[in-house]
């Protein structure tokens, strides 16, 4: 193989994974996208401002994170 014919397929790799980085970045902002109406609905979010939102989600981060160490100490106690 020639050093024309490596480039040319280090820059087709190269193409490909930038189309595949701009997929993932399109996919992403569908999913957050998707989450947050979920959420906003289902938290009847619609009509709060945004920084009382992300107040909420604080406050649902730490819960979960508290919830998920008892948990986890729960299971170390059961190994015991």
């Amino acid at each position: 193989m020639s050093f024309g014919s490596n480039q040319a397929k280090m820059l087709t790799i190269e193409e490909q994974i930038k189309v595949l980085q701009e997929k993932k970045k399109k996919e992403l902002r569908k999913l957050e996208n998707s989450v947050g109406k979920k959420f906003i609905k289902t938290f009847d979010l619609q009509y709060e401002h945004i920084h009382d939102i992300n107040i909420l989600i604080d406050q649902l981060k730490e819960l979960y994170m508290d919830s998920t160490k008892s948990e986890k100490l729960e299971e170390v106690k059961h190994e015991v």
